[in-house]
């Protein structure tokens, strides 16, 4: 698995087009132009595209993905697939270096509904009670895992009891503390076997470890006020003869010129030279940014629809595939593009005669 430099990159450019990703629960798109303010006492707090706050419940939000920061985006395409191990050290290496309050909290929220999802209650408790040392609010308390509280692993254990303790510490809220100690004594028959820097009961080497070994990125291509850009038909043109990896270093080059050019295009050029690379997951993220984040453009269905290619080959078992196709489709009906609705009706058909395992 890389962790290329060219999606967080382009991430960071200050480019008023591509901002954080709010998808509230029950809509395929996120809110669009949002920028996440807050993240605290259970809510999410955002400025909207005419400039206004607004703010939402933690249970009202599906998913939140922040401008600049990949690591997360990548979990998630992996957790996509299903709640696996690789999915989790995906998450918790993008928690060891979240850029912030907001992202930090927000992980937490994700691992705690993960590890509840996966019936492990030491684990899921052990973040929560990091979410309330953080931000004592009772709100959290919404989300206190539902899953029974069977053991684990040893050193789940005592990282949730180490946890849970410090939280109950700094907690003033009646609730709050009620609530640690019902969790306290949950957890207090369990064996435990201390590990240092534990997430998950995990080492914080182990998490480290795995990304070490990957690829390098390549260094892209920085632009100053004395290199010219390179234009977007002529990243097209480098990308019909397969020169991959200069169209890519272009992309990040007008990204971080914070250039006046279509985001919708760039991202799908981006998707287009990291699929060309083999960096599956990579082009992944930029197609599904490209149809998400713009689905007027008139990219959106073709990106939707290589997403959905290349998430059946990544995750031939998972629903991730089905999920764009959908989308693709209903993009793509409504911008007139045939070629797209046939491609999509078809996939799904397929889908449908496979028991729904495959696009």
């Amino acid at each position: 698995m890389r962790f290329a430099l060219s999606i967080p990159i382009l991430l960071l450019a200050a480019s008023t087009a591509l901002a954080d990703a709010v998808h509230v629960v029950g809509t395929a798109a996120p809110l669009p132009g949002s920028t996440i303010d807050v993240l605290a006492g259970g809510r999410v707090v955002y400025i909207d595209l005419t400039g206004k706050r607004r703010q939402r419940g933690i249970e009202e939000i599906q998913s939140l993905s922040f401008q600049g920061y990949a690591p997360l985006d990548v979990a998630e395409a992996r957790l996509a697939a299903g709640t696996d191990d690789e999915g989790i050290r995906l998450l918790l290496l993008a928690l060891l270096d979240a850029p912030g309050d907001a992202s930090r909290r927000w992980i937490l929220r994700r691992l705690v509904a993960v590890h509840d999802q996966r019936n492990e209650y030491p684990q899921a408790v052990a973040h929560l009670a990091r979410l309330l040392a953080d931000d004592p609010h009772p709100a959290w308390l919404r989300i206190l895992p539902a899953t029974s509280p069977a053991p684990t692993t040893p050193a789940a254990a005592a990282e949730a009891i180490k946890e849970v303790r410090r939280a109950r510490a700094r907690a003033e809220d009646g609730d709050v503390r009620v609530a640690l100690d019902m969790v306290m004594n949950h957890l207090a028959d369990m064996e435990q076997s201390e590990v240092a820097g534990s997430h998950s009961g995990i080492g914080e080497d182990v998490i480290r470890g795995t990304a070490a070994v990957s690829e390098p990125a390549v260094e892209p291509v920085r632009a100053s006020s004395t290199t010219s850009l390179t234009s977007a038909d002529d990243i097209d043109a480098m990308l019909s003869r397969g020169a991959y990896e200069p169209a890519l270093q272009a992309c990040v080059a007008a990204a971080e010129a914070q250039d006046r050019r279509s985001m919708a295009r760039l991202l799908w050029q981006v998707g287009e030279a990291n699929r060309g690379l083999g960096r599956n997951e990579e082009a992944i993220i930029a197609y599904t940014r490209s149809g998400l984040l713009f689905p007027d453009a008139s990219t959106a269905a073709p990106s939707l629809a290589a997403a959905a290619e290349l998430a059946a080959v990544r995750w031939p078992t998972g629903t991730a595939s089905r999920q764009l196709w959908a989308e693709a489709l209903r993009v793509a009906e409504r911008s007139g593009n045939t070629r797209i609705t046939d491609l999509a009706r078809a996939a799904l058909l397929e889908s449908n005669d496979q028991g729904g395992s495959r696009p």
